[in-house]
């Protein structure tokens, strides 16, 4: 995922709007909407909870029963709206350039940046950071074992987020795990080895 947001890609999200409202809808029933869109495919989510998606439009063509062979078609996209069941293909040059291109020269973030060792005897800090998480809260626990040692709270920006944690004196040198929750997000887990 490489995520947009208003006020940080304010331009480049006016500029997809436009070319969205300004696809030429084409009549043409070979054109078929992918079954593997992701990751290719872009979706906004507007505040009211619609989503409009776009993605490359397809031709298929089975020279066989047993084979079925699909490309994508040069400058048309298939946009659809989570208030529609039905995807519609356009004519869009741009459209199909941003799918094509566009997505592919995103910089690669990763989603967590998180040490897999500390020192007791020092700081007893680190750093948990975070990018494109989507989310309000993000809830990071320190753990050993199922036991919940410590429960910190960050609130994403712009999908980033950098929290400090610092290791409560009682710590014993051992293996730990950090425990990275967004809200209605899948648990992520870290392992941290702690040393004197």
């Amino acid at each position: 995922m490489n995520p947009l947001f208003p006020d940080r890609d304010g331009p480049q999200i006016v500029e997809l709007l436009k070319e969205i409202r300004e696809a030429k809808p084409v009549k043409d029933d070979n054109l078929i909407f992918p079954t593997h869109a992701f990751p290719s495919t872009v979706t906004i989510v507007r505040k009211d909870g619609t989503k409009t998606y776009v993605d490359f439009a397809y031709s298929c063509q089975s020279p066989s029963s047993t084979q079925t062979t699909c490309k994508s078609v040069p400058d048309h996209v298939l946009i659809q709206t989570s208030d529609s069941a039905d995807a519609y293909p356009a004519l869009s040059p741009k459209l199909y350039e941003y799918v094509d291109h566009m997505s592919r020269t995103w910089p690669d973030v990763p989603l967590l940046i998180v040490p897999d060792s500390a020192c007791l005897g020092r700081e007893r800090k680190i750093q948990v950071e975070g990018n494109e998480w989507l989310t309000d809260r993000v809830n990071v626990r320190l753990k050993q074992g199922e036991n919940v040692l410590l429960t910190l709270i960050a609130h994403p920006k712009d999908g980033h987020f950098n929290l400090p944690l610092e290791f409560p004196s009682s710590l014993a040198p051992g293996d730990y795990s950090l425990e990275i929750e967004g809200e209605g997000w899948t648990t992520t887990s870290r392992e941290i080895k702690l040393t004197d």
